[in-house]
């Protein structure tokens, strides 16, 4: 028109063209992009590698964190262990077991009250650690002192208690402390009708007597014979056994400390020591004299004239 050529093509607009695309363009475009069932399948097999592969690590990487919670928590009930003593005219926290009362029956004062074997109630009271209970008023000693109770039960701990409600429940501690530390009812129960010769700990001034660094503190206890607060192991020359065994959870290890303060996990070399986790209690097992039991007895305690 006018002498002016047109711009305009005859192709079709608005919704024409649209429509028109819709039904050339996209079912080329999606035939060309799907994939093949074999494609699929070697998707799936590079997933399932990748996981392979993944998951470990991922699982390594867990254990390790709760392996580092557990050591955290026993470095903040070692300097409760420490604080308790500088705030009592020297005594360390009193490490009573519950089978020692007194003539009403009652707990000796203690920092762990009750037993915590498969089946007991007080084993998932928390004021057995950190005190609160009117009934109980001399355990928990440490309470003062922690953030929290669940600093006395291991992270790595899955193990529970069923009670007579039926219900299970977590228990509420997995360690113990040298039984040789802040109580004779262990020393008195292993003499034999000797006279005392094991070296006790009740005060702050007996482990600067002893100079003993390494004397074992808090340690990690197996789910199936933990029973008291205070670990007790066999220590003369007519018994060697673990009667309160070693934790293994950590890759069979265990987190010890120490009264130097320092913290570690310690790792079992007998394939005894690493005990499956039944869900029933046991008192003990007999070691003999080897290399576990040998490296724990060597740092609860030690007789002064030990030659056997």
């Amino acid at each position: 028109m006018n002498g002016v050529r047109s711009t305009r093509s005859d192709r079709p607009v608005g919704d024409h063209w649209g429509s028109a695309y819709q039904k050339l363009v996209l079912p080329v475009t999606l035939a060309g992009s799907a994939f093949s069932l074999v494609e699929l399948l070697v998707v799936v097999a590079i997933i399932a590698i990748l996981a392979g592969l993944l998951l470990p690590a991922l699982a390594a990487g867990r254990r390790q964190a709760l392996a580092a919670n557990c050591v955290s928590n026993f470095k903040q009930l070692q300097m409760a262990w420490y604080l308790y003593g500088g705030d009592n005219n020297d005594w360390l926290v009193p490490n009573d077991p519950y089978w020692n009362r007194d003539a009403s029956s009652q707990y000796l004062p203690t920092w762990g009250g009750g037993r915590v074997s498969y089946g007991e109630p007080q084993g998932t009271n928390n004021s057995m650690l950190v005190g609160g209970d009117l009934a109980q008023p001399r355990v928990g000693l440490l309470g003062r002192y922690v953030t929290t109770a669940k600093l006395f039960r291991c992270p790595a701990d899955r193990s529970t208690t069923l009670l007579n409600d039926g219900r299970a429940y977590p228990r509420n501690r997995s360690c113990a402390m040298n039984g040789f530390i802040g109580t004779l009812a262990v020393v008195e129960g292993l003499d034999w009708g000797t006279p005392l010769f094991y070296p006790h700990v009740l005060k702050v001034h007996d482990l600067d007597s002893l100079q003993r660094s390494e004397l074992l503190v808090w340690s990690d206890i197996h789910e199936d014979y933990i029973s008291s607060c205070a670990m007790n192991i066999p220590d003369n020359q007519y018994v060697q056994d673990f009667e309160d065994a070693p934790g293994t959870r950590h890759n069979k290890a265990a987190a010890i400390s120490f009264v130097d303060g320092h913290v570690e996990l310690h790792r079992w070399v007998e394939a005894l020591t690493q005990q499956p986790v039944t869900g029933k209690f046991k008192g003990g097992y007999v070691t003999g004299r080897n290399r576990d039991w040998l490296w724990l007895r060597s740092r609860m305690t030690r007789a002064p004239s030990d030659q056997w």
